[in-house]
């Protein structure tokens, strides 16, 4: 007679890490090759500016129908600063004739900004939203910080009477870093934050992202652990590579970037008038995993020129770039959303407390080491080789330490229901 068969208990997997794309106007084609295969693992969701809904509309409804997170950036941020308050997004509903001021977004004001925005969507066609927030020059006493709590109260509100209450909110926190590092200014962001009816956090800290050294990134990631007690899913935004670090040391849930673009967030850009001229989207970069770097297709063509260095970093992904380094120069657009959304996927399949070791031992480790036969190639790379070797130090300082003992919650495109009964 055979054994009954009897339950075995399986160990929860710990919810997919993330990333988000945000494309420019020239990214929709490559995203829509990209999506043609299905929804790739890794993928969260892909941001849409409201200026470019013409442009992307078919993309749009790519990601609706793939399933994936169509997440609405209502530039509320740009609209008050004067480097963004530029072209066609002053013909938004809700820009207004010129740049927003604290007064304008203040009581009744804001609330029917707010509608504005609520009526320009269409039901069904966006799945979460970006609150309209705004840059806090001056920390926790800026005067947007009072302005954002009530503004973000009102979009709630009026989701849920225009029949979108299940649509969460996300929280786009534009901060300088010195004051997203003190301890105090953060946990006033933390008890006021949690009381707001948001669905998770995005992180815009100023100046931050791939060029910030190492000792930028351990405070980047000692802060958001003292966030984690908020249960709200963390996003950094504009992290390039270094996103992967906060990803495997738990600091975040997500990640987000422009398409080989986008990878730091710098806010003088936007609070000075911009100098004339016509914005512009920048070429597509090459990525390089193996480095933890990008090329641009200038440097690139004479980079994989040389034998070896074809041997050692051209594109060996199944399924990503047959032809190795030809079509990494070709479709660079698609090589990275490809192997970002794999980096992401390996780093997922690992318990949380394994993922920091073995991000140092996988992908920082490697991507130090293997530099030195890159810069003898491309001299333009010794200055990522010491911003490498420096963050490879620092964390694994941190690692040895005082290793992750908390990890952010990972976004899921739902409103966080447990937490507010709502």
């Amino acid at each position: 007679m055979e054994a009954p068969l009897l339950p075995r208990l399986i160990r929860a997997v710990p919810p997919q890490l993330g990333t988000y794309i945000r494309p420019s106007r020239v990214d929709h084609k490559s995203l829509l090759t990209f999506l043609a295969d299905g929804a790739p693992v890794g993928m969260d969701g892909i941001v849409f500016d409201p200026t470019l809904a013409g442009i992307h509309a078919e993309l749009l409804d790519e990601t609706r129908e793939r399933k994936i997170e169509a997440v609405l950036d209502t530039r509320a941020m740009e609209m008050a600063l004067a480097g963004g308050f530029v072209g066609t997004r002053r013909t938004l509903p809700w820009a207004g004739d010129d740049i927003h001021q604290c007064h304008d977004l203040r009581g009744i004001a804001g609330r029917e900004c707010v509608k504005r925005i609520v009526d320009w969507m269409q039901p069904g066609r966006f799945s979460s939203i970006l609150a309209p927030t705004h840059y806090l020059a001056a920390g926790v006493t800026d005067p947007w910080f009072d302005i954002d709590r009530d503004l973000t109260v009102a979009l709630r509100e009026t989701l849920d009477a225009a029949g979108m209450g299940s649509m969460p909110i996300y929280y786009p926190l534009a901060i300088k870093g010195e004051a997203f590092f003190d301890n105090r200014q953060r946990e006033q962001i933390r008890a006021t934050l949690s009381a707001l009816p948001i669905d998770a956090l995005w992180l815009r800290v100023h100046p931050f992202g791939t060029r910030s050294g190492g000792n930028v990134v351990r405070k980047f990631i000692r802060a958001c652990a003292d966030l984690h007690s908020s249960a709200l899913p963390l996003v950094a935004e504009k992290t390039g590579t270094i996103g992967l670090a906060l990803l495997g040391f738990g600091a975040v849930g997500a990640i987000e970037s422009g398409v080989t673009v986008g990878e730091h967030f710098d806010a003088s850009t936007l609070i000075s008038p911009r100098q004339g001229g016509k914005a512009f989207a920048p070429e597509a970069r090459v990525y390089i995993p193996e480095l933890q770097t990008f090329l641009t297709k200038k440097q690139a063509r004479p980079f994989f020129e040389n034998r070896s260095v074809r041997t050692f970093f051209a594109c060996k992904e199944d399924g990503c770039c047959p032809r190795g380094s030809d079509d990494m120069l070709v479709n660079a657009k698609e090589h990275f959303l490809r192997r970002r959304c794999g980096e992401i996927r390996r780093l997922s399949a690992l318990p949380e407390t394994l993922r920091a070791s073995r991000y140092m031992e996988e992908v920082l480790r490697p991507a130090t080491d293997k530099m030195g036969r890159a810069v003898t190639v491309e001299p333009h790379l010794a200055t990522i080789q010491q911003r490498l070797a420096l963050l490879r130090t620092v964390l694994g300082a941190v690692l040895q330490e005082a290793p992750p003992t908390t990890f952010s919650a990972v976004p899921e495109g739902k409103r966080i229901q447990t937490r507010r009964g709502a």
